[in-house]
């Protein structure tokens, strides 16, 4: 009876493993399929063709004055009157500052008559020379003494006409460093003049650009405090060396407009197409596979696809450039 009871529980026991193998394969098998089934993902096939590429090209840059100068006194002195204020507009030449002229003025004064008086014994001598009265060495002392007075009112008026100091250029007073009273010094700056009748857009433009655009292009201006406005511009100037980052400073001319008025400082958006581009293998940007630093995509080969890298160019409307790796109507 014992032996019987050893024989059904070993039976049992080996029947219990059986299910247990059979359920542990069937879970494998399931995990295997769902593994399948989580790898597969639907993909889109394209061709490599070619076309026009034109580019668009859209920059952001900064105005500034198309003339910025600091006004600097050229004498010493108190200053006796300030005529402007910060944000006043003021024509070339416009008087900005007085500055206290009472010892310069007496020099002019004593220099005019000294230059009165060389001019009338000059004027004498030579009348006697002509009368053969006096000698040609004595009258040539007296020329020198003319030259001499001559010069010294020059700088007399000039050191007069400098205690007025004026605007060298017409534009708006962006600062008034200096109030009546103050003492100033030759190099002393008094004033900041801008012009912005026309301005300047500072951008940098990547190497490759640089050496598309040419001085006198045209280009499309534009800024979101006036949308739907174009400013016209002109590349006034690229930089012959670039900086750390292989870009290039570029300045883009632009006139103010009444309607629609700049000040410097703004941030513009400049835009151009390049219509001369030649056509090129170009593929979709989404094909690629990583950044385009390390540019790869997956091209059909029997049915497979294999990884293949490329290089690329230039990248417009969602498409990229192809310079190597593919050829044309290859399927990526």
């Amino acid at each position: 009876m014992r032996k019987k009871l050893i024989i059904a529980l070993g039976s049992m026991a080996v029947l219990a493993l059986i299910v247990v193998m059979l359920m542990n394969n069937k879970a494998k098998s399931a995990a295997k399929i769902r593994e399948e089934i989580s790898t597969a993902s639907p993909v889109t096939v394209a061709a490599v063709e070619k076309t026009d590429m034109s580019e668009s090209v859209s920059l952001v840059g900064t105005t500034a004055p198309a003339r910025d100068v600091m006004v600097l006194s050229e004498v010493s002195g108190r200053i006796l009157s300030a005529n402007v204020r910060q944000g006043s507009s003021v024509g070339a030449g416009a008087t900005l500052f007085t500055v206290d002229d009472e010892v310069r003025g007496t020099n002019l004064q004593t220099a005019q008559a000294n230059y009165d008086k060389a001019a009338k014994d000059l004027q004498r001598f030579e009348t006697l020379l002509k009368e053969g009265a006096t000698n040609a060495m004595l009258v040539d002392g007296y020329r020198l003494a003319f030259k001499n007075a001559e010069s010294q009112l020059a700088i007399a008026r000039r050191s007069v006409a400098d205690t007025r100091i004026t605007a060298p250029i017409g534009g708006i007073v962006t600062t008034r460093l200096l109030d009546a009273g103050a003492v100033v010094n030759p190099g002393t700056p008094v004033a900041n003049i801008v012009d912005i009748s026309t301005l300047k857009v500072k951008v940098n433009v990547s190497e490759r650009d640089a050496f598309r655009l040419r001085v006198g292009d045209k280009m499309k201006v534009t800024t979101d405090v006036y949308p739907g406005f174009t400013f016209i511009g002109r590349v006034e100037s690229i930089a012959a060396k670039g900086d750390e980052a292989h870009t290039y400073p570029t300045e883009i001319m632009i006139s103010n407009n009444q309607q629609n008025p700049l000040r410097a400082g703004m941030f513009m958006r400049v835009s151009f197409e390049d219509q001369a581009a030649a056509p090129s293998l170009v593929i979709p940007r989404e094909a690629l596979v990583g950044s385009v630093r390390e540019p790869q995509v997956y091209v059909v080969n029997n049915n497979k696809a294999e990884l293949r890298t490329i290089v690329v160019g230039a990248e417009a409307g969602g498409k990229l450039q192809v310079l190597q790796g593919l050829n044309e109507g290859e399927k990526i």
